[in-house]
């Protein structure tokens, strides 16, 4: 698959989704996009849309996310202006989560001005994540100074963005290169 989005290529997770599990993610080439991989429980969702008596929370699961046994494999990511993997689960006390664990990334290579983002919480650690034989390049992020559409870009070639991760238990890495183009 050719993918190409202003939001998240392709993307995993909502607002008390139910479980999703064992499933293959492979041979993508994703390129201008906001985010490659997104993994989010949202924080968009306020409590009074939870009332499923109405078309406003039509969207919103009633069981708690469980996400677990995913794996992504031989995927380009080329001018990601955002993360080029982003796993984030909101604070918020109706984002109900029970277990985010087991993601496996194999054969990525992202070229972009963000490195991955791993924000799990304090009642629901992100646990067991793989990168195997993965590289993600820092750009300054000049390649997105003409566009629109993409919120904010860091464009300060000398600003370090390091690998940020919050509440993560096990983040495994084998041949892993971190690049930053100055």
């Amino acid at each position: 698959c050719n993918l190409t989005s202003y939001s998240s290529a392709v993307r995993i997770g909502w607002t008390n989704d139910g479980t999703i599990r064992n499933c293959t993610l492979s041979n993508l080439n994703i390129i201008d996009s906001s985010t490659g991989i997104g993994l989010f429980i949202p924080p968009s969702i306020r409590k009074d849309v939870m009332d499923h008596t109405n078309s406003a929370g039509s969207d919103v699961g009633c069981e708690e996310t469980v996400v677990e046994n995913i794996t992504f494999s031989n995927i380009i990511m080329d001018k990601q202006a955002g993360y080029p993997i982003h796993i984030h689960l909101d604070h918020a006390e109706w984002a109900r989560v029970k277990r985010i664990h087991n993601l496996y990334f194999s054969n990525v290579h992202a070229r972009g001005p963000e490195l991955p983002c791993f924000e799990g919480r304090p009642d629901c650690l992100i646990e067991d994540v793989y990168l195997n034989d993965c590289t993600f390049e820092q750009t300054d992020g000049s390649e997105f100074e003409d566009r629109g559409g993409h919120g904010p870009i860091n464009t300060d070639s000398t600003a370090t963005h390091p690998l940020k991760m919050e509440y993560v238990r096990g983040l495994h890495m084998n041949n892993v290169t971190f690049a930053s183009r100055s």
